[in-house]
């Protein structure tokens, strides 16, 4: 209440009414946001009028971010800005508020952390059937993203008929595939993948395409047994593959056959210079343009030749049966001859003399 006075004389009382409006008192924000993708911030915390606007100029930050402007009477800030890196960059706004009376407060700070995204260039591959494949993209900043911890998940796309055991996945920190080839020519597979950051910055798709060699096979090898000195089968290797390199080794070269080799294995004489069975071992290893195949296995048994001891009584009567006593080693067929003329094939057989007389 007002009283106006003029020298001693005073005036009628009045009323004077004041309206004192909200100055906005906004407190520092710190936002997060994705490369290349759009913000948009509203403040909340502090004093904040109806109808305020803010105006912001052109944010700062480092070498490895661009975009954003300035701005004037928004309702929000907004902006977007592009990392060329790997790495979180930091970019800082310095905003005015006004109320919408006019009442223009103290300029606050908005640090927005702008976290990388995901740039994977397309790529083709080569490998084997029997590979465990694993592809992790490499950082190639700017032209090639790849932030920490990134996680893939794929899709198949497109796959010839003569492949298996391919899966589809999500959250993988790589690419991870065992993928079997169940042909003997190539055959090939295309997986659509897309990589997400764990701040969940999704970039866009990329594709790997894989070609699948086929894995060489050898076809099974009979065994061979043989009597010392006796001259062994060629052996010829064949498998799923015409113009597969069959490379072999030889854990016992005592019996005539060298230690590795290459290709067929062609007749060779035996031997066994031993008074037990010689057994060799035969490790086959199928290769084919760059693949290895599952190794094969065969055996050479090397009899030793029979060794001849038996005894027969110095003196023997007539029509009496007199034993022999046979002691030969590895043997397991017996042909006895009596002065010149076959007797029996016994094991242990005797023989009886009818007439007096000296015999062989």
């Amino acid at each position: 209440t007002v009283t106006p006075n003029a020298g001693n004389c005073p005036g009628a009382p009045f009323q004077v009414n004041i309206t004192i409006n909200p100055t906005p008192d906004i407190l520092d924000i710190n936002e997060f946001s994705c490369s290349g993708v759009p913000f948009n911030i509203s403040p909340s915390s502090g004093i904040i009028p109806n109808g305020t606007t803010y105006d912001w100029n052109v944010p700062t930050y480092g070498p490895d971010l661009s975009g954003g402007s300035s701005n004037s009477n928004q309702n929000t800030i907004f902006g977007q800005l592009i990392s060329n890196t790997n790495t979180d960059q930091i970019a800082n706004y310095s905003v005015i508020p006004t109320s919408s009376l006019g009442c223009e407060g103290e300029s606050f700070d908005i640090q927005m952390t702008i976290h990388p995204m995901p740039i994977v260039q397309d790529i083709n591959e080569i490998y084997c059937g029997n590979d465990n494949i694993v592809i992790l993209p490499l950082d190639n900043s700017p032209s090639e993203i790849i932030p920490n911890n990134i996680l893939f998940g794929w899709t198949v796309t497109n796959v010839d008929p003569g492949l298996t055991s391919y899966s589809e996945l999500n959250n993988q920190p790589n690419f991870n595939q065992n993928i079997t080839n169940n042909t003997n020519i190539i055959q090939s597979i295309q997986y659509n993948l897309i990589p997400t950051t764990p701040y969940g910055c999704v970039g866009n798709n990329f594709f790997i395409d894989i070609d699948i060699k086929p894995i060489p096979t050898t076809d099974p090898v009979s065994n061979q047994t043989w009597c010392a000195l006796y001259n062994t089968n060629t052996v010829s290797f064949s498998g799923n593959i015409v113009g597969t390199t069959y490379n072999w080794t030889n854990d016992n070269p005592s019996i005539g056959l060298s230690s590795v080799g290459i290709g067929d294995i062609i007749s060779f004489m035996s031997i066994n210079n031993s008074q037990i069975v010689q057994v060799a071992t035969i490790n086959i290893t199928p290769t084919f343009n760059g693949c290895t195949g599952i190794n094969t296995q065969y055996n050479y048994s090397i009899q030793p030749l029979p060794i001849s001891n038996f005894a027969i009584p110095a003196l023997g009567c007539t029509d009496v049966a007199l034993p022999i006593i046979n002691n030969a080693q590895f043997a397991n067929q017996y042909d006895w001859y009596f002065d010149g003329s076959f007797n029996t094939s016994a094991l242990n057989p005797s023989i009886i003399i009818q007439d007096t007389g000296s015999y062989v």
